[in-house]
């Protein structure tokens, strides 16, 4: 059995940090969003099609939305031209990004990313990558049927610098 333990000093501060990180993202966003074709909620649909051409049905259940809210966003970006439906996609059709959306998702990423990376300056060093280790652990044990919890062992080196 896993013992979990008091949460240190350090994993309280990186949860600020997240938290102010997460913060900053949303208002890194909707800054990147102002007098561009995207609102945030149609960047997370662009964003889903960047990767590959999806139906309605299963970005609607990747979102966890109705898909009448999903065909409509669509619908707003194919009039924008920054999706297309991709030709002989059968019953359900797939919509693709068109080089429009994939060059608007790149702005906004790269507007969102040079404001995170000055948000991101304020966190200590090394606490993301910290971070991403505990969270990986915890990952393995529910995933290999282990309970899920932090031991002190998790946390040995954990760097709390400046």
């Amino acid at each position: 059995m896993v013992r979990a333990m008091a949460a240190p000093r350090h994993l309280l501060e990186l949860v600020d940090a997240c938290a102010a990180l997460v913060d900053a993202r949303d208002r890194c966003v909707q800054a990147a969003v102002v007098g561009g074709p995207l609102t945030p909620a149609l960047l997370a649909t662009v964003a889903a099609l960047a990767n590959a051409p999806q139906a309605v049905p299963s970005l609607a259940r990747a979102h966890g939305l109705p898909r009448q809210v999903v065909q409509r966003r669509l619908n707003t970006l194919c009039a924008a031209d920054l999706a297309a439906p991709v030709p002989e996609s059968g019953r359900s059709p797939t919509y693709a990004l068109t080089a429009a959306g994939q060059a608007e998702l790149a702005r906004v990423a790269l507007a969102v990313e040079a404001a995170l990376a000055v948000a991101a300056g304020s966190v200590k060093k090394g606490a993301l990558r910290d971070a991403a280790r505990l969270v990986a652990r915890a990952a393995d044990r529910v995933g290999g049927g282990g309970e899920a919890g932090l031991e002190e062992s998790d946390t040995e080196g954990v760097d709390d610098e400046t």
